[in-house]
Formats: C-alpha cells, structure tokens, sequence
C-alpha cells in the first residue's frame, strides 16, 4: 500500500496508467480523450516543486527544520498515486511545473479527478493541505483498485492464451 501511495509514479508504469485510468472512468471522467495518443504522467504538485517557498508565505516563514521536516513529507507523497493524473504529453508540457493551484485540468478532461482538483484549488494554495489531499485522493484510488482490480494484476504471462 505505501510503495503505491509513496511511489506509484516508479511502480511499472503499464499498472500504474491501468489503475488510474479504471478509477477515472468509475468516476465517469471523460478520459478517452486523453488516452486516444500518447499518454503522460502529470504530478499535480510538480516534482520540482522547491521554488514554492519563494512565493509561499507559510512556506517562507518556516524555521530550517520545520522546512527539512515538511520538504521531507511532501516528497514522500510526491511520486504516489493521490498526485499523479493522465493527460496528454503536449497538456503536461503547457502546464509542467505550475503551482496546483494554477493547473487547470479541466480544458483536458472533464469529470472524475480533473473536476475534483478543480474544485479544491483554492485548498491547492496552502502548502499545508498539500500532504492531505494528495493522501485523500490517493486512498481513494487505492481502495478502488482493492475493491476492483485485486488479481488484474496478478495473472501470470505463462497463463495468457498466445
């Protein structure tokens, strides 16, 4: 569980698209425009997320460990799943390294997670909620590939018909 809350953008990638794309879907996002080409992997809160704490009040006026200790819990979560969406390479090129709060998504898919973040970019602008919703989110789509794709991944290649 925490290798794919903390880690999922290095779990195969094939598995980690598959999970995201069945969860989407169950939240009736319109992903299929998305999937037709070439797919990327979008961190909602950017990988090089650093630069942040030049613009963030709260981030700014943390002490140097309180800064060690939350960069270290942020980067804990920033591979998981709860951060990671499906667009297109040339969507996340135009908007890469964004604060979240400035990612609109919704012009790339409609509905599911793309709405969702929508919806909570307001929250998106304290660093303090960062850690929090993206363990939310990924919770929720950890619960559903338990309840929906438990043994999807498991088949081995030798029992699939050639």
């Amino acid at each position: 569980k925490e290798s794919i809350l903390n880690g999922a953008f290095y779990w195969w990638k094939f598995k980690m698209i598959y999970a995201i794309y069945k969860y989407e879907i169950s939240k009736r996002a319109n992903i299929r425009e998305v999937m037709k080409g070439s797919i990327s992997v979008e961190h909602i809160l950017p990988q090089e997320w650093y630069w942040i704490r030049e613009t963030d009040q709260d981030l700014k006026g943390m002490s140097e460990d309180d800064w060690a200790s939350f960069h270290k819990r942020i980067d804990g979560y920033i591979n998981g799943i709860g951060n990671l969406l499906l667009i297109t390479p040339g969507e996340n090129t135009s908007v890469g390294n964004n604060h979240p709060a400035n990612k609109e998504y919704e012009k790339y898919c409609a509905g599911g997670s793309y709405a969702e973040h929508h919806r909570n970019r307001e929250k998106w602008r304290s660093s303090k909620e960062w850690s929090n919703l993206i363990r939310a989110r990924g919770e929720k789509i950890f619960t559903f590939m338990l309840g929906t794709l438990v043994g999807a991944f498991e088949q081995p290649l030798s029992s699939c018909p050639h």
